[in-house]
């Protein structure tokens, strides 16, 4: 039950990166659904005729689900260009799955039919329990595109997701987050500068695993988890298989009691289904910390309790430093074992050749 969990809350954080995502897709969805079939249910027209007060509409979306958007005021301002006050939408967005929408102010703009601007408590829900914020979001249908510069949270399951502004593009199925960019769970933190989110597949189906292709975080990015810290300064390519890092790359890795501080300029980790560490592999100067020795090398690579370097190593320890072409290191009995070896230097003079 707890690896069962634990799979849950790794999807949970991965379907929150990209419930922004989802907002431009009802956008679409919800007002450049089809008109046939749309039916104004009650409205009251005040002495301005271009100004109509509490009116509620239903129309239809291509799949011919139910689609209703309701308004405290409508207002013509100038000539086929509408103001919704207090707008409030819902919608379908798959079988079993409905969702809704509201913003202070909704600015339509039907000339071109491509151009929509939500201001002031801009917010989407479903009935699974995801919730998205944000104060303006300004929505091009026909490039399938939505932006905004304000703060953006998306919460679920106890997953948090912020970013100071974000750039969503359906088209290219692309979704970016900048400007102090998170994922919060119970289980795991995702922070940078700017986060990038691939994703394939029906934005409507929440429940499709296969969602998400990849998570791109550049600039100072750190993935926290149980065990293990990650960070590297120019990026981390996150996908359910793997973490690829680079630039000034830092993984702290704790195995049992033992932690291993791994440093390098590129480093590869392959997740288990529980997205837990399976094996690394690390090059350009890479560094590893054990608790009883420091290991340099040009390149290595983990998988279970061995560790295996290679090219120009050098391994500290309390007993001088020895060298060699490649060695093994026994992570549960820390035993060392050198091949071709160069020499050992104890006290600052060498002992063996």
């Amino acid at each position: 039950m707890r690896k069962r969990r634990t799979r849950i809350q790794s999807i949970a954080l991965i379907f929150a990166t990209l419930a922004v995502a989802i907002l431009v897709a009802v956008f679409v969805y919800t007002f450049n659904s089809r008109d046939s079939g749309g039916e104004i249910l009650k409205f009251s027209e005040n002495t301005n005729a271009n100004v109509f007060s509490r009116i509620s509409y239903k129309t239809y979306d291509t799949n011919g689900k139910e689609i209703t958007i309701s308004s405290e005021k409508i207002m013509e301002e100038k000539k086929n260009n509408f103001v919704l006050q207090q707008m409030t939408s819902s919608f379908s967005l798959s079988d079993g799955e409905t969702g809704s929408i509201s913003a202070d102010t909704t600015k339509l703009i039907k000339e071109d039919k491509t151009t929509c601007e939500f201001i002031g408590n801009v917010k989407f829900s479903t009935s699974s329990g995801l919730q998205l914020k944000t104060e303006k979001s300004i929505v091009d249908f026909g490039k399938k595109t939505a932006n905004g510069n304000t703060d953006i949270f998306v919460e679920k399951d106890n997953v948090r997701l912020g970013a100071r502004n974000y750039h969503l593009d359906i088209g290219n199925k692309i979704a970016t987050l900048t400007g102090n960019a998170y994922g919060i769970s119970d289980k795991y933190t995702i922070s940078c500068d700017k986060m990038i989110v691939s994703f394939a597949g029906d934005l409507k189906k929440l429940s499709d695993t296969k969602l998400i292709k990849s998570i791109n975080a550049e600039g100072n990015a750190r993935i926290v988890s149980p065990n293990y810290t990650l960070t590297a300064q120019k990026n981390i390519l996150y996908t359910v298989a793997s973490i690829v890092a680079d630039t000034r790359v830092n993984l702290v890795y704790k195995k049992g009691k033992k932690v291993f501080d791994i440093k390098s300029g590129h480093m590869v980790a392959i997740l288990d289904k529980n997205n837990r560490i399976e094996e690394i592999k690390a090059t350009i100067f890479l560094t590893i910390k054990t608790p009883d020795a420091i290991i340099r090398s040009k390149r290595g690579f983990m998988k279970g309790n061995k560790v295996s370097v290679f090219g120009n190593v050098v391994i500290s320890s309390a007993n001088g430093d020895v060298f060699g072409e490649s060695a093994v290191f026994d992570i549960d009995t820390g035993s060392i074992s050198v091949e071709k070896s160069c020499g050992i230097v104890s006290d600052g003079k060498e002992k063996q050749k």
